[in-house]
């Protein structure tokens, strides 16, 4: 298994920065108001909130495998993984200690305990590749750990140069300047006629 250092020597920065920008991504198109509307959302709990950004998330990962020559799609019984080199990695929520959920499948154990599983060839590293939100879940943040049963081994946030807010749900849209009006005199047999509401023209 291979410790924070070794993974560093194994994953480049590109690789890393990518695999953070797919993250972060997936993340941003649930809250994108084309792809989702606020009330759409209203209707989704928890479990479904994260099923999709899941889907969202894993669907840029495979984009990017055609356009990067170490980054291999490895799915394993419906659980998508992803390996470079050694490292076998798997895009997970996380919880409040910044802790992957672990299913009770053998899979999910085994993955979790660093032990081998069936694609396996050789002796891989398990990674998680996890997100968690503020309070407000407005700003994510991503990490890349090393997961074990009781704790993880090491942990290490993908750091951007600043943290990039979600697409608020309330889209602010300024309404258009009323058009600025005059009054005009106009002169009559009786004395002059006032007209309001004549439009100013630009």
């Amino acid at each position: 298994m291979l410790d924070e250092q070794g993974f560093q020597e194994q994953v480049t920065s590109e690789e890393l920065a990518l695999l953070r920008d797919c993250l972060l991504g997936g993340l941003a198109d649930y809250h994108d108001p084309e792809l989702y509307s606020a009330r759409a959302r209203r209707d989704h709990d928890k479990r479904t909130r994260a099923q999709i950004r899941s889907a969202h998330i894993n669907a840029r990962l495979q984009r990017a495998v055609p356009e990067q020559p170490r980054l291999r799609y490895t799915p394993r019984k419906g659980r998508p993984l992803y390996a470079i080199g050694d490292v076998l990695i798997s895009p997970k929520k996380l919880d409040n200690h910044l802790r992957p959920r672990i299913g009770k499948t053998r899979q999910a154990r085994a993955f979790a305990a660093q032990l081998p599983l069936a694609i396996e060839t050789v002796e891989s590293t398990h990674i998680v590749l996890g997100y968690a939100f503020d309070p407000f879940e407005v700003i994510p943040a991503a990490y890349i750990m090393c997961p074990g049963v009781n704790r993880n081994h090491w942990t290490a946030e993908l750091k951007r140069s600043e943290p990039t807010p979600l697409q608020a749900d309330v889209v602010v849209r300024e309404e258009p300047a009323p058009a600025k009006r005059r009054v005009v005199v106009r002169p009559t047999e009786q004395g002059s006629e006032v007209l309001r509401g004549a439009k100013e023209e630009a």
